[in-house]
């Protein structure tokens, strides 16, 4: 079996050095012809855990942009839609955690993203090269299947 758009895409494009958020996104946008056309744009501030912050990981940010494209409301009043949207991000969420024991940039990584220092210790060992790959890879498989179900 080949590979998925989304996941080709995100790889793809975080080897392009756009951020973690950036590049699950792009590639959901793309295999599922989401409207979106802010893509990458409004994933640029959750690359890192937020703005570098350590927060939850841009993956999964940029995976959950896509699960609201996909299924999010359009009035304030559509709780269907918003429930359907919860759900798919919580089963996102609770998938990533089981699979690599945290959610949170800092959690994954252990490096700290607002220091020069730790931004010297991210690019010694490879961050976008050799660790945050499998996080993308991940949600943009486990977002395309969601989105699939």
């Amino acid at each position: 079996m080949s590979e998925r758009t989304a996941v080709r895409v995100a790889l793809e494009m975080f080897a392009q050095k756009f951020n973690c958020a950036e590049a699950v996104l792009g590639g959901l946008v793309q295999e599922f012809n989401l409207d979106c056309n802010c893509s990458p744009r409004i994933a640029t501030a959750f690359g890192g855990g937020m703005a570098g912050q350590g927060e939850i990981c841009g993956a999964i940010t940029g995976a959950m942009m896509a699960l609201g494209l996909k299924y999010g409301r359009e009035r304030g009043d559509d709780n269907d839609s918003k429930a359907l949207t919860y759900g798919k991000v919580r089963e996102l969420c609770a998938a990533f955690d089981k699979q690599f024991g945290a959610c949170g940039c800092f959690d994954l990584i252990g490096i700290d993203l607002t220091t020069p220092e730790g931004l010297e210790q991210a690019k010694e060992a490879g961050l976008h090269e050799n660790i945050c790959p499998k996080y993308v890879k991940f949600c943009a498989e486990k977002a395309a299947e969601l989105i699939q179900a």
